[in-house]
């Protein structure tokens, strides 16, 4: 089974939806979004690599991590845990940060629903992103969101399939 990514972009919600399958029980694609270990092999675009600081996937917590270019910059992201239902669906509040978790006020929030559902052998993985405004949504997608996104969920498919 290839990976088929399918983006819907909804301005007027400030929404952008990500549907992706995968041939895997739903506890290995879950573990793929919530574990340092899987996390760290794909959560960037190549040539960046993910370096998570800490990892506290529980309900008020959060995922403190940077993305490391080849030139050894560090682009700090934070991800805050709002809602948590196992193996079913989890909510956060994203942010781009300093080395001090000092949210960047120039950059754009999202708010992402990361819902995962099995059937027949498959994993659906739906991400939702919201924004507070559209001016939000078309910063990030201007910054090369769509692109870089296709990049990580790949290179997740190919930790998955040990290509």
């Amino acid at each position: 089974m290839e990976l088929i990514i399918e983006i819907q972009k909804i301005p007027e919600n400030k929404e952008i939806i990500i549907t992706h399958r995968y041939q895997n029980p739903v506890e290995v694609i879950w573990n793929a979004f919530t574990k340092t270990e899987v996390l760290e092999k794909w959560w960037a675009p190549e040539p960046y690599k993910a370096i998570i600081v800490t990892n506290n996937f529980e309900k008020g917590k959060c995922l403190f991590y940077y993305m490391l270019s080849p030139e050894w910059q560090k682009h700090y992201c934070i991800t805050d845990f709002l809602e948590i239902d196992y193996l079913k669906s989890y909510e956060v509040l994203d942010a781009f940060c300093d080395e001090n978790k000092i949210i960047n006020k120039e950059l754009p929030r999202a708010k992402w629903v990361n819902s995962f559902n099995f059937k027949d052998g498959i994993t659906t993985v739906v991400n939702t992103i919201s924004f507070e405004k559209i001016e939000d949504m078309t910063k990030i997608l201007e910054m090369g969101f769509e692109e870089g996104y296709k990049m990580w969920l790949n290179q997740l498919y190919k930790v998955l399939n040990k290509k």
